[in-house]
């Protein structure tokens, strides 16, 4: 299965929705965050922690063929052009 790339995992998305309420991105693009119609995928999910309220990990997000569907009509949140990932640049800095 191919890992989707998510603003989640951007080096550019600075997250904090559980500071202040807002997403930034680097970029200026809107960073792709949940909607008030999140459903947790499965019980490893906090609802407290913003960060892990993304597209990937709600009930109402599926992938088929490397297309974002989600069950309620809503654009997914997937990786633009832009993206970098965080974990890579971590482990190129080790």
């Amino acid at each position: 299965m191919a890992k989707i790339e998510s603003c989640r995992d951007c080096v550019n998305l600075e997250d904090r929705r559980d500071i202040e309420g807002v997403a930034l991105c680097a970029m200026h693009h809107g960073p792709s965050v949940c909607c008030q119609e999140f459903k947790p995928k499965n019980g490893h999910v906090d609802l407290n922690n913003f960060y892990e309220r993304f597209c990937l990990n709600c009930a109402n997000y599926d992938e088929v063929g490397r297309v974002p569907v989600c069950a309620k009509d809503h654009r997914p949140g997937r990786a633009c052009g832009a993206f970098r990932s965080r974990i890579e640049r971590a482990q190129a800095s080790v």
